[in-house]
Parts: structure tokens; C-alpha cells; sequence
């Protein structure tokens, strides 16, 4: 069963909170698997994942060493659908703030034993572009998902990423700003897919910003070997 895209959704900070509603996509039905992207300030800030979530990558941050939140966090997270789900889960920031963005992708017929097969994460300051992580071991058949998240070094309300191009598809791009003080300094994340692919180049338009990029390759689901539901002798 070839894994195919459902749909993606995106929320963007517009007030202080320390609560992120991911949304549910469009679409989706039971066994379809979510992964998300919540990006925002790093420093002192730590993003808890809803409990019905699986981290992939937790809490990675460019320029940890800030305490001024001058930084980038991203985690990364999963979720196979059950045949009940709420509209939205709520992922939680220790500190209150507008400046966070979220984007999430739905995928059908991924291996729900094992979906992720590797992962990675890269971080760069001072930059306008970063590859997604190389994978090692993907197959021809796996779904690789990446996301790239960015602040600008330097004060920039219009701060944007742009996902990859040529083969790759990014249905989830997200930003903050420019309503507040805050913003000036605003998250943007965006969200991008292809089958059996290796890597691919975010853009952080009009500023040289702090980045984090993710990757992660899924399985495809195993066709049943024993359609008929025949007994096997040994």
C-alpha cells in the first residue's frame, strides 16, 4: 500500500499563551498518521507534547546557550488517528508567548507497527538557507517529511521559509507577525514531503535567521501476504 498525502493545517501565534492548538486536518480518517512541527523562541522555553503525541525529536534548539530567546526550538511529533479525535491537541510552552507557529501533515498507509524508519535534525545561525537532514537507509517506498523553522538574526516582522522545490511538495507553510512587539523577531516553519527523498533546501526569505530543520522517513504498510486468510502448514 503506497503511502499517500491526506492534508495539513498550520496555527500561528496571535496572542501570548502557553497553549498550541494543533489542529486536527481536513480529511483524515483512523490510521492515518499526523506528524507535527511547534517552532518557537529557544532559551528558557521548553514545548511539552500533548500525551496522545510521540516525540521524533524533541526541543532542538540553535544557540542554547541563549538565555535571551534570541534562538530557534522545534520539537517534532507523532500521531496514528484512532477512530475517535478531538478537533485539536494542545502541545504546551513553559513560557507565555506569541511568538510560535505549528504545521502538520497527514499521510495514509504508513506501517503503523514501526512508522518512522530514521530521522534527523540540523541546526545553523546566522543563515538564509539549510538543507534537511541526509537519511541513511530509506527506501524507495518510504515517505520522507521534513519541516524547516527560523527566526531572523536581526529585527524583521516579514521573516518567511519557504519549503523546497523541484520534486518536493510543501502544503504547510506558517508565520507570525507582524501585530505585536514581539514579532519582531517572528517564528515561520513550513512544512514539505516526498517519496524517497533525500534532501532538500529550506529558504528563510528576507533575513539571515537561526534554523532548524527535521526529517523523518516513513514506512510503507505491508500488503497482507495471505489475502485469502488461508492457514499456513508447516
Amino acid at each position: 500500500m503506497a503511502i499517500t498525502y491526506v492534508a495539513a493545517g498550520v496555527v500561528v501565534g496571535s496572542s501570548s499563551t502557553t497553549n498550541i492548538a494543533v489542529p486536527k486536518p481536513s480529511g483524515v480518517a483512523e490510521n492515518d498518521i499526523l506528524i507535527c512541527c511547534v517552532a518557537t523562541y529557544a532559551g528558557n522555553q521548553v514545548i511539552t507534547t500533548h500525551a496522545d503525541w510521540t516525540n521524533i525529536h524533541a526541543n532542538v534548539e540553535t544557540d542554547p546557550a541563549a538565555a535571551d530567546g534570541t534562538g530557534t526550538e522545534v520539537t517534532i511529533a507523532r500521531r496514528i488517528l484512532t477512530a475517535s479525535e478531538p478537533a485539536s491537541w494542545s502541545f504546551t510552552l513553559s513560557v507565555s508567548t506569541n511568538v510560535y507557529v505549528a504545521a502538520v501533515m497527514a499521510f495514509r498507509g504508513v506501517l503503523l507497527s514501526s512508522p518512522v524508519r530514521t530521522s534527523g535534525t540540523s541546526t545553523a545561525e546566522d543563515v538564509s538557507t539549510l538543507d534537511s537532514p541526509s537519511l541513511t537507509g530509506v527506501q524507495s517506498t518510504d515517505m520522507v517529511v521534513t519541516f524547516g523553522a527560523s527566526r531572523p538574526f536581526s529585527s524583521d516582522a516579514t521573516h518567511h521559509v519557504d519549503g523546497p522545490t523541484g520534486s518536493w511538495t510543501s502544503p504547510a507553510e506558517a508565520d507570525t507577525g507582524p501585530s505585536a512587539s514581539e514579532f519582531s523577531f517572528p517564528a515561520a516553519a513550513a512544512g514539505s514531503y516526498q517519496l524517497n527523498g533525500t534532501t532538500g533546501t529550506f529558504d528563510a526569505i528576507t533575513a539571515n535567521g537561526l534554523m532548524v530543520t527535521a526529517a523523518a522517513a516513513l514506512q510503507e504498510a505491508q500488503s497482507n501476504p495471505n489475502p485469502m486468510g488461508r492457514m499456513w502448514v508447516m
